[in-house]
């Protein structure tokens, strides 16, 4: 009998034991999941500083018809994009219509002198990814490199990969890294990009609650900036 009861005892301890191990790792991929919610919620009005800028330079320069385009399809973005801020993962094809129209916008205020590319999107309709990770790298090509770049057209290359993770490269050919940084200096600018920063934060945490390899690295060329992002996916029928 007391040994039963010794078995039943040490049995209902290995219970609690997996149950409680089960309960916190429970409360720290709910905790994650809320961090990643707060900071996609930050970067929506970081994107929106930078477009009202744009809009605002094509009004101070006169250009009212222009400034009209700018403002209806900036519009439509962001409404495409508030119909999704409360989604973990979205279809890629709907992340790729906004990345479409965030570099229609672009077009518009660079006009001839800007050009884009998007290669391999159009055969991974069938995944999910999680929404808000490839626009601002876009934005930083756009912002840091190619907006200093004073002769010839500026351009920019999206290519799409599927392996374990996601690939998505970027390519631009505006000024690099390391003149982007002296460009900083010069101008007196020393805080990080608040979109750098918190996409990196985004990307450590989603790297450590997908347990899979996710983030992003830089590689050097001859010309521009190269940067190549791994991001998780799921795909539909999950």
């Amino acid at each position: 009998m007391v040994n039963f009861f010794k078995k039943l005892n040490e049995s209902n301890e290995k219970k609690l034991k997996t149950a409680y191990i089960e309960l916190e790792e429970k409360r720290k991929n709910e905790f994650a999941h809320l961090q990643l919610k707060s900071l996609k919620a930050q970067m929506n009005p970081h994107f929106m500083f930078n477009a009202m800028n744009s809009i605002q330079n094509l009004v101070l320069k006169g250009d009212k018809h222009k400034a009209y385009d700018y403002l209806t399809k900036f519009a439509a973005l962001i409404r495409e994009n508030l119909n999704m801020s409360e989604k973990s993962f979205i279809f890629f094809d709907e992340e790729l219509l906004l990345l479409e129209k965030y570099l229609e916008l672009e077009k518009l205020r660079f006009r001839d002198s800007f050009e884009y590319k998007i290669v391999g999107g159009e055969k991974l309709f069938h995944i999910k990814i999680p929404s808000m990770i490839i626009q601002p790298f876009v934005e930083n090509a756009i912002k840091h490199g190619l907006l200093h770049k004073k002769e010839g057209i500026k351009k920019i290359i999206l290519n799409f990969e599927l392996k374990d993770v996601l690939h998505c490269t970027i390519i631009d050919n505006g000024v690099g890294i390391e003149e982007s940084k002296r460009i900083k200096q010069r101008n007196g600018e020393k805080k990080a990009s608040l979109s750098t920063k918190l996409i990196e934060e985004r990307l450590m945490l989603l790297k450590d609650y997908y347990k899979s390899n996710i983030g992003f690295n830089y590689e050097k060329v001859k010309e521009g900036t190269k940067v190549i992002i791994k991001i998780p996916f799921i795909k539909e029928d999950e």
